[in-house]
């Protein structure tokens, strides 16, 4: 993922969200480019953490709290 397009493509193919959607993130990216990239951070950061949470649990190392506290910002995040 080197950008946000690169992120709403990443969606839309897992079919996260529909076309329309995905139009309007990138119109939205066009018009606020300095918070899709801030968007694009957070993605990222959230996927090395899940990807360090999953080692863990084939037991490649301890339980990162920092991680731990990531995702459960995600969450609280997707559920308001």
């Amino acid at each position: 993922m080197n950008t946000y397009g690169d992120l709403v493509t990443r969606a839309r193919r897992l079919d996260m969200i529909d076309d329309e959607e995905r139009n309007v993130l990138l119109a939205k990216a066009t018009q606020l480019p300095v918070q899709a990239q801030t968007e694009l951070i957070h993605a990222r950061e959230l996927r090395e953490a899940l990807h360090r949470l999953f080692l863990t649990e084939s037991g490649e190392g301890p339980v990162e709290e920092d991680d731990l506290a990531l995702l459960d910002r995600a969450v609280q995040a997707a559920q308001s």
